[in-house]
């Protein structure tokens, strides 16, 4: 009979531990459940704000990228045609066609300060002799100079033909250098050719003409 009794409260004894056992893993489990979802949460915020950086970065860097390079040109463009940084004026003679050919200097000069091959070419007839090597110098003048004003002189136009006028066109440009930041001003003389393709007035003929002084930058 005492055994009896001592094994029923042995086995009591084992149930009510197990009951406590199983109410404890059962409070660890809540609190390592509500630990997760506390973890969950933290890391949905986080990420939250990593994706508000990242588009707020996105959207700055996409504004940068459009605005600045517009900025850059009319930065310099305004500035190197800036009256106070320049005492010269063009000057162009009274002719027939003076307002298509001013605007085809016009052109090669807004190609110096732009440096833009494309529209530096495109005053140029396609027949014009070494039109490729004539690009590829202007590039490389581009990458050691900075063109900072430009200014034309014409003179001396005569029609000699239907379509075919020529003319000298003395350039006053003022350049940069790139790796001193030496300035520096030049004249260059070019005895030119216009001709009318297709309705267009471009550069048919280029001939330099002669410094006396040493070899400067040319501007076309």
């Amino acid at each position: 009979m005492d055994e009896m009794m001592h094994t029923r409260e042995a086995v009591e004894k084992a149930r009510a531990a197990l009951q406590a056992e199983a109410s404890e893993l059962v409070q660890v489990s809540r609190r390592l459940n509500e630990n997760l979802v506390e973890a969950v949460r933290r890391i949905w915020r986080q990420l939250l704000l990593i994706w508000t950086v990242l588009a707020v970065l996105a959207a700055t860097y996409f504004l940068v990228m459009v605005t600045v390079p517009l900025q850059v040109r009319q930065s310099v463009v305004p500035a190197a045609r800036s009256p106070a940084q320049s005492i010269l004026s063009d000057t162009f003679p009274e002719f027939p066609a003076q307002e298509e050919l001013a605007g085809l200097l016009n052109r090669i000069r807004e190609a110096q300060y732009a440096k833009d091959p494309e529209l530096f070419l495109s005053a140029y007839a396609p027949t014009l002799p070494d039109l490729g090597r004539k690009r590829e110098a202007m590039v490389s003048l581009w990458q050691r100079y900075d063109y900072l004003d430009m200014h034309y002189h014409v003179q001396d136009l005569q029609a000699v033909g239907e379509g075919v006028i020529r003319g000298t066109v003395t350039w006053n440009f003022t350049t940069r250098d790139r790796a001193t930041q030496a300035v520096k001003n030049h004249i260059k003389t070019y005895r030119v050719q216009f001709t009318q393709v297709f309705g267009q007035w471009l550069i048919q003929e280029l001939e330099a003409i002669p410094e006396t002084g040493p070899a400067r930058p040319r501007p076309h």
